[in-house]
């Protein structure tokens, strides 16, 4: 019995660090690198653009592929839409299926062919590169659910291709609730891609610089909204403070109380005392005031 309980104790132990292992190092497909991640295009009407993507099979033995194009789904990317982006027919890869042996390593040309009539904006795709477990029927495992590896295609046909990207505010939720980061929304009105950019200066009251923090590269689709998140370098201390972000020539400015649950508790606790005192003492000049006028009496 003594036996049974030291293996329970010893699977209590071990079992968490088997699942931090599992969450480091979640089941994905290592047997496939593709670079470059994301292929962004300027195109002309009219005129045939091809890039080139590597494709090096990192697995032991022969490995068969199948490539295809899907739409791009907004949510995927942080946006506040749930929609998905149709890919024009006119990005296609050269390739359909193929195999690599160990370690062979592959170009790949994805071909862009926009016509004369396609209008100015962005379009957008995924590519995928899938592996399949029976290299003899490429076609007929086109639906395997084996992880595969996506590239993001960001295409722009030239003319009257618009980027207005537009601040819309800081999220005051986010701010006042968690002291260690901040977000911006963002949404862009034109019909092609945006990478916002710029600064986020956060002062406390002495005008004491406490944190100052760079955009990431984030991409943001047209007719979209997006959350960006920066994160401070360490927690911001309770109290009032001005935000700015600029982008130059523009600057945005909100003054914002940090507050922590902590603070939260401790004022209410604190304001409970008091009133407690405060009733206290009420309570005790009025009892000697009548003991006063009995004792006259």
């Amino acid at each position: 019995m003594t036996k049974c309980y030291i293996y329970i104790l010893m699977m209590l132990l071990i079992s968490p660090l088997l699942s931090m292992s599992y969450a480091q190092n979640p089941p994905q497909n290592m047997g496939l690198v593709v670079s470059p991640a994301v292929l962004d295009v300027n195109l002309d009407k009219g005129k045939v653009y091809t890039r080139e993507l590597l494709v090096k099979n990192t697995s032991s033995s022969p490995t068969g592929f199948v490539v295809r194009i899907e739409n791009l789904a907004l949510s995927d990317f942080a946006s506040v839409s749930e929609e998905e982006i149709v890919p024009p027919d006119w990005i296609n890869p050269d390739q359909q299926e193929f195999i690599l042996n160990s370690g062979e390593v592959r170009k790949l040309s994805i071909v862009f062919s926009p016509s004369l009539k396609t209008p100015p904006g962005g379009y957008y795709g995924v590519l995928y590169i899938q592996p399949v477990a029976d290299i003899s029927s490429l076609a007929r495992e086109r639906t395997t659910s084996v992880p595969k590896v996506g590239v993001l295609l960001l295409a722009k046909v030239n003319g009257k291709a618009i980027q207005n990207t537009v601040f819309t505010g800081f999220n005051y939720e986010s701010i006042t609730t968690n002291r260690d980061s901040i977000t911006l929304g963002f949404e862009n009105l034109g019909n092609v891609h945006s990478m916002p950019s710029g600064e986020v200066l956060v002062t406390n009251l002495l005008s004491k610089k406490q944190h100052r923090l760079l955009l990431p590269p984030s991409i943001i689709f047209p007719n979209s909204s997006k959350d960006i998140k920066l994160k401070f370098n360490s927690t911001i201390s309770q109290g009032l403070y001005e935000i700015e972000y600029t982008n130059n020539p523009k600057k945005n400015t909100a003054i914002v109380f940090f507050v922590s649950y902590a603070g939260v508790l401790a004022t209410a606790f604190l304001t409970f005392l008091i009133i407690i005192l405060t009733l206290y003492i009420r309570n005790y000049f009025m009892s000697k005031k009548t003991w006063g006028k009995i004792i006259e009496k």
